[in-house]
């Protein structure tokens, strides 16, 4: 049977919806909403959504406390295995401000997932033998030191790598370092700028190995490729937007299940074409919902029926020059 290792940080998120924030000693009345999340726990959700019926299994630090078996339960009810290295720190949590009008703002405490050890890690990855690998990096401890070493030894295994991650430990030299050791690196504009230090999209997209796919998420704007010499470029999917924490994991979620059903979902430029635009209906059906992930693949059928051929004709493909 196929199976998935996910492997990063994980959170409980507080999801806290207001029309406008507080001034001070003000009251406002917010809609609140907790969910688990963090990016291998929101993929591996996604996942079960979209009808993958393999092993998941998700492994992250987590404290001796209620909000690390929060996650287990949580993971648990949707047919996900949780294996967590039990640290004697606070699991990790996010307040996720929405408010009216306005982009996300974040109030993160990272909490036990710094604690996540190489050693351990590496064992699991050993023991699973995943089909595929997903590694979030950037708040995970040794692990982000680690992350060519266990992104090589996954692919001796012969697994899939895909590699993600989070900028706000301020780690961009062992980010740099991991991506071209990644079969699939996927990434937001601003991220990609913020690492690469450049200031355009071609330039920035060089970061990455010769034989690694990128796709770089841009938010209403659209999504792009790069894989080989080529570089697609797509417009979005138009939808009402109820809370787009998650799309980009969703959007991950939808490339990891191409990938899990067919390792050729990136073999050729037609193949390539429909795996971003899946990834970008998986991403477009998230930020209809409130939560920040269980997505299922009639919601996602759904988008694609009404605008998938409109936003298939956006593709620009180019060559990329190595000027």
């Amino acid at each position: 049977m196929t199976s998935t290792l996910l492997i990063g940080f994980s959170m409980v998120d507080v999801l806290v919806r207001v029309p406008r924030l507080p001034g001070p000693g003000e009251v406002v009345q917010a809609h609140t909403l907790t969910s688990p999340g963090g990016h291998p726990v929101n993929v591996s959700v996604d996942l079960r959504g979209l009808g993958f019926h393999g092993r998941i299994c998700v492994s992250s630090a987590v404290g001796p406390d209620p909000w690390g078996a929060y996650l287990a339960e949580e993971l648990g009810s949707v047919g996900v295995t949780f294996v967590p290295l039990v640290v004697p720190l606070e699991t990790g949590r996010t307040v996720v401000i929405v408010e009216d009008g306005l982009d996300r703002r974040f109030l993160t405490f990272h909490g036990a997932n710094e604690a996540l050890s190489r050693d351990w890690t590496l064992k699991l990855l050993e023991s699973e033998n995943p089909d595929l690998l997903y590694l979030a990096m950037g708040l995970v401890g040794e692990v982000d030191t680690a992350a060519p070493e266990l992104l090589d030894r996954a692919r001796e295994l012969g697994a899939v790598t895909v590699l993600d991650f989070s900028l706000s430990g301020g780690k961009r030299k062992e980010i740099a370092s991991a991506v071209k050791h990644a079969d699939v690196v996927h990434c937001n504009v601003d991220e990609l700028l913020s690492l690469s230090g450049e200031s355009e999209l071609l330039k920035a997209a060089k970061l990455r190995g010769n034989s690694t796919a990128l796709f770089v998420t841009d938010g209403s704007r659209g999504a792009h490729l790069f894989v080989g010499d080529r570089h697609l470029a797509q417009g979005p999917f138009q939808v009402e937007e109820a809370n787009p924490t998650g799309a980009g994991d969703a959007f991950t979620a939808g490339l990891i299940f191409r990938l899990l059903v067919d390792r050729r979902a990136l073999s050729d430029l037609d193949q390539q074409a429909a795996s971003l635009t899946f990834a970008q209906a998986v991403g477009a059906a998230k930020v209809t919902k409130l939560r920040s992930s269980g997505v299922t693949m009639e919601e996602v059928n759904k988008v694609l029926e009404a605008q998938g051929e409109s936003v298939m004709s956006t593709l620009i493909v180019e060559r990329i020059r190595d000027s």
